[in-house]
């Protein structure tokens, strides 16, 4: 209980957290189970950080993520989030999260992307603005915030509408979350400029007279929070996470190549990087 005594132990443990960390620490040492116990120790501590980090996996390990580290060899320069579609059984899902996962967990050790990440870094220190961030979302949702990434991957598909079998029912252009179907006359219109390739048209069309072609991802760059916020720009799309990696090797290789030391991606990207990537 919140009330109870901590062992010093664990009492320096939790003096010990950074101020971002303090938070979830506190909230270990709340929900602790202590039925019984007149002092909460640092066993206790533990055995609830080890319960929490299964139910909080991503929470806990994006804590340890953004805590400043020291730069010496080894230190991981790569921040991967994904959203929990595959976890959550999410019905909006358009691609599998963990295949993208391990397409870039196994291009970033193979290349030793964090080791050349870190050649970048000037500083004593790691801080989470040195690091390489990439989101995975499973659909257009964008869960996972690939908007504000310095690089994102969101699967989409692409509709196409059969008017041999359109009822004119208006639920497809009712159900579109991005107003890109409008009626002329008797059948709806499809702007694929607006479209962000959900499946919420498909799903509402009650004479399956719209399809949905295969999943693919549209790969973003340059996205970004902090004092000068800045949204991800699409640069391509890909069909498979081969064809993601390959694009990432290019995009980042060219950024640990051509970056001013201690540079972020998002300032490189804005700089330098989508030109670059054109050309």
């Amino acid at each position: 209980m919140p009330g109870l005594p901590r062992e010093r132990e664990a009492e320096m443990q939790h003096e010990g957290a950074t101020r971002l960390a303090r938070p979830v620490v506190r909230s270990i040492f709340e929900e602790t189970p202590v039925r019984g116990k007149f002092k909460i120790g640092l066993a206790d501590h533990r055995e609830a950080q080890a319960e929490r980090a299964g139910e909080r996996g991503e929470t806990t390990r994006s804590i340890n993520m953004t805590t400043p580290r020291s730069n010496q060899p080894g230190v991981e320069m790569i921040h991967l989030e994904s959203c929990l579609s595959e976890i959550s059984n999410c019905h909006n899902a358009l691609i599998k999260t963990p295949d993208y996962e391990r397409a870039i967990i196994d291009w970033a050790r193979d290349q030793d992307i964090s080791e050349r990440l870190r050649g970048l870094v000037r500083d004593s220190r790691i801080r989470f603005h040195n690091m390489l961030r990439i989101s995975v979302s499973g659909c257009p949702n964008g869960c996972s915030r690939p908007q504000i990434a310095d690089m994102g991957i969101t699967g989409f598909v692409t509709p196409a509408f059969d008017p041999a079998g359109c009822a004119s029912c208006g639920a497809c252009a009712e159900t579109c979350p991005d107003e890109a179907i409008f009626y002329e006359g008797r059948l709806p219109w499809f702007d694929l400029r607006k479209c962000l390739g959900c499946k919420k048209c498909s799903f509402a069309s009650p004479n399956d007279c719209i399809t949905l072609s295969e999943p693919r991802v549209r790969l973003t760059a340059g996205g970004r929070l902090g004092r000068r916020p800045r949204l991800a720009e699409v640069i391509g799309e890909a069909g498979s996470p081969r064809e993601v990696v390959q694009l990432i090797d290019r995009i980042v290789g060219d950024y640990i190549d051509n970056a001013e030391p201690g540079e972020r991606f998002a300032d490189y990207w804005k700089r330098k990087g989508k030109e670059r990537f054109n050309g």
